[in-house]
């Protein structure tokens, strides 16, 4: 890794240098990758900031006051409001900053800036998946006990924790200029560890509804419960679609960035070749955007009570277009002008 930066003292470099090194020697491939990384990330703002715009805005401006009463949504709505920082702040941020080395071939201001930024953001929204793996984990395993565990105290107070946490890392992220690559090691082997919980939470929530189906495929072939057994397994294989789903969009965006962290660090033969990690480094950031935007698309806009919420605010919409028209024609039907 020193090879590649001219640098003995690979651990104690600076983002700022590491970025001008890259530009020096390679400047070609960064400028083209720089133009590419920027307008895809120009693209991505609008859809970050809609889509969980939108998910506040729902539980916030909640008519059928169903949103509010359920722990899981406090998650939900957290991770919204990461996500949509994500598009109003760190997406336009790393955006000029990206396409100012493609215009101007120089850095717009310190590279610590925005690390620090995205790794609050990003480490936030990354650690609200696990909170959120952890309430489907006690509801599929322990349903009776479910309110009595998961209540609104300690969803708020789990919330509370990882802001604290994640804001304290991007200060530290932020005074640390010359641990940059410290503190990117630091992070994404805190990544790596809450994603692996995530997925083994899921799985294993999969793995009890499988034996949860066929202890009831028992149970209903042996007359001894009397359930539909089509209606009984149409709900279990809707939960299980589900998760599935969630872990394969999960793995889709988050597999780039567990890939890039193995091969800056572990991958010997890769420092010959610095255009594959910097290309993996372009697609890893972009993985990294498409996983807030992809958020309120699989953990709230398909969720019943959200559809809900949602087609009562388009109601109102028609109606009070509907009242617009007929205001302009009594308005209309009344004119005595000759």
């Amino acid at each position: 890794m020193a090879s590649i930066f001219n640098h003995t003292d690979f651990w104690h470099l600076s983002g700022n240098a590491a970025a001008n090194i890259l530009l020096k020697n390679q400047q070609n491939l960064v400028v083209i990758l720089a133009w590419i990384q920027g307008i895809i990330l120009c693209a991505m703002s609008p859809l970050i900031t809609f889509g969980n715009a939108f998910v506040v805005f729902a539980v916030w401006k909640d008519p059928l006051r169903k949103l509010r009463s359920s722990p899981s949504n406090f998650i939900l709505q957290s991770m919204a409001v990461a996500d949509l920082f994500v598009g109003l702040v760190l997406s336009p941020l790393n955006a000029y900053w990206i396409l100012t080395i493609a215009v101007d071939k120089k850095l717009a201001f310190p590279l610590h800036v925005t690390n620090s930024l995205g790794t609050t953001l990003v480490g936030a929204s990354l650690a609200h998946l696990m909170l959120l793996s952890m309430d489907r984990f006690c509801a599929v395993v322990t349903p009776l006990r479910y309110k009595a565990i998961i209540t609104c105290r300690r969803v708020n107070q789990a919330l509370f924790l990882v802001w604290c946490y994640f804001i304290c890392f991007g200060i530290a992220a932020f005074l640390f200029e010359n641990k940059f690559f410290i503190i990117s090691l630091v992070f994404g082997i805190q990544m790596v560890v809450l994603l692996n919980i995530t997925f083994d939470l899921y799985i294993f929530i999969l793995y009890q509804l499988y034996k949860y189906n066929k202890l009831w495929k028992r149970r209903i072939m042996g007359n001894s419960v009397r359930v539909c057994h089509r209606s009984f397994t149409d709900k279990e294989m809707n939960l299980a679609k589900r998760l599935m789903i969630v872990i394969a969009a999960s793995l889709f965006v988050i597999t780039p960035f567990c890939v890039l962290t193995g091969l800056v660090y572990f991958c010997i033969p890769c420092y010959s070749e610095p255009k594959v990690l910097i290309s993996a480094m372009v697609l890893e950031s972009t993985f990294t955007y498409l996983n807030s935007v992809m958020n309120p698309f699989m953990f709230c806009w398909r969720l019943e009570k959200y559809k809900q919420v949602w087609k009562c605010f388009v109601e109102r919409i028609f109606q009070g277009c509907t009242k617009i028209k007929k205001r302009f024609k009594r308005n209309q039907s009344f004119d005595t002008k000759l």
